[in-house]
């Protein structure tokens, strides 16, 4: 359609005349620069799943409760993500998982034990049944 807009000789009239199209993108990841290679094309789109995470535990102080009696949320959390880590690392070679914010609810403190922590999960991969099994896991873990 923008391309039919555009109403410039140089671009196709016609559907019916157009065989395909290119879609140009600067790559956002390292990728090019590791092969050093300055252009390539790209064999598959990454289907994605976006996940929130909502961690409770009990928050306290951190001078009066016994490291064996605390329900860190912030640790549970810690825990949670080197797992996501560690999934996004079995399926390395198309896809990937990914916590890109976390957040401590209600604030955080240098003598506060969290009580609620929140966090984001983005998982891609370029086959659909792949990306939906790398899901699964997050889940059973």
């Amino acid at each position: 359609q923008a391309i039919q807009e555009c109403k410039n000789d140089a671009f196709v009239s016609s559907k019916s005349s157009m065989l395909g199209f290119i879609e140009v993108h600067i790559e956002q990841g390292p990728q090019l620069e590791l092969m050093n290679r300055p252009i390539a094309a790209v064999k598959s789109i990454y289907g994605q799943s976006r996940l929130r995470v909502s961690v409770v535990g009990v928050g306290g102080h951190a001078g009066t409760v016994p490291m064996k009696a605390r329900r860190d949320a912030l640790a549970a959390a810690a825990e949670c993500i080197l797992k996501i880590e560690q999934i996004g690392l079995e399926y390395w070679e198309n896809g990937v998982a990914t916590v890109g914010k976390i957040e401590i609810v209600g604030g955080s403190s240098s003598n506060v034990i969290a009580g609620h922590v929140e966090f984001s999960v983005d998982v891609r991969h370029s086959e659909d049944s792949d990306r939906l099994e790398m899901v699964s896991q997050l889940y059973k873990e």
